[in-house]
């Protein structure tokens, strides 16, 4: 019986030694089958305290929930070479850096810090140093819930890229967004506190629509020509100070500084009671003026805002499907 009780138990010493495919603290889970990590920091710059350095390679989910520091990012960035998904929302970090992607160039979700406020690369108007470059895989960013100012080429030659959403308490954007073959949607619909916003696109040839509602007086400057197709909507109290070729208009109200910043070439929806306005500013641009009453108005909102509703509902299906993969 004590011979028997010893094997038993030395048994059980080797099975626990073995490998294990999930491991469990009350705080981190591990699924090493899956290569998926989902930890919790207590103090920032720790990574290496908790993840092996020679496991940060084979890594292709990690979740971070806590205190994170901007070493622990750059390790990340450095060594995690095989990440797909990477959700930094819950972490303590309010400033992002990183500019190089090309060590995590498998990237397909990326869930930035939600404590960020400012998003700032380079220094000069409109030569701000690019974000997002390069990433071949991109197909999914969630910008920090905080942001409030965006002062950096946001994304340049992500291939995969369909929608950009804007968080709600942004008040500046300047930003370029080029060489994204795939960009449909840049999404404003939630920002109500914009003053100032400058946007050029350069090789994005899908998008159709920028789509905002603000209830505050705000200043929207385009420098360069947009590309061709895309579609700006106007709110009453928008003051506007731009150049457009070969675009889609809808004014709700009064067009400011069209003269100073010739439209040309484009087709221009606004009220009917003020086509005399429209016609004086616009006309001698080879523009096509569409003079909508009060309820083909309303009707023109009212199929917007469903439309609205659907691809939002749509990105939320998108990206439930990319988490569970």
């Amino acid at each position: 019986m004590f011979i028997m009780k010893n094997r038993i138990l030395l048994i059980l010493a080797l099975i626990t030694a073995l490998p294990c495919a999930y491991s469990q603290t009350q705080k981190n889970k591990i699924d090493y089958k899956n290569q998926s990590y989902d930890m919790v920091f207590d103090k920032p710059n720790c990574i290496l305290s908790v993840i092996p350095l020679d496991a940060l390679p084979k890594i292709k989910s990690l979740t971070i929930r806590g205190q994170l520091g901007n070493d622990d990012v750059s390790i990340i960035f450095d060594k995690c070479t095989d990440l797909e998904y990477l959700d930094l929302k819950s972490t303590s970090l309010k400033t992002f850096n990183i500019t190089d992607f090309s060590k995590v160039n498998k990237l397909r979700v990326f869930k930035m810090p939600s404590k960020v406020r400012v998003l700032e690369v380079g220094s000069g108007i409109p030569d701000y140093d690019d974000l997002f470059k390069d990433c071949l895989f991109l197909e999914d960013v969630e910008l920090p819930s905080d942001l409030e100012y965006i002062y950096c080429n946001l994304f340049n030659n992500c291939p995969k890229i369909t929608t950009i959403t804007i968080p709600a308490k942004v008040r500046e954007f300047v930003s370029e967004i080029k060489f994204c073959p795939s960009l449909t949607i840049v999404d404003l619909s939630r920002c109500a506190n914009f003053y100032t916003y400058r946007l050029r696109f350069n090789k994005c040839p899908k998008i159709k629509l920028i789509k905002y509602q603000s209830e505050k007086p705000r200043v929207f400057i385009n420098w360069g020509e947009p590309n061709a197709g895309v579609c700006y909507y106007f709110s009453p109290n928008e003051c506007t100070v731009c150049g457009y070729k070969n675009c889609t208009l809808f004014f709700e109200g009064e067009a400011i500084n069209a003269k100073r910043n010739p439209v040309n070439n484009c087709t221009i929806y606004c009220p009917k009671s003020m086509m005399t306005h429209f016609y004086v500013e616009f006309n001698e641009y080879n523009n096509k003026l569409i003079g909508l009453t009060e309820s083909e108005m309303k009707e023109m909102k009212q199929k917007e805002q469903r439309r609205i509703e659907k691809e939002r509902q749509e990105r939320e299906l998108k990206k439930e499907r990319l988490e569970e993969e």
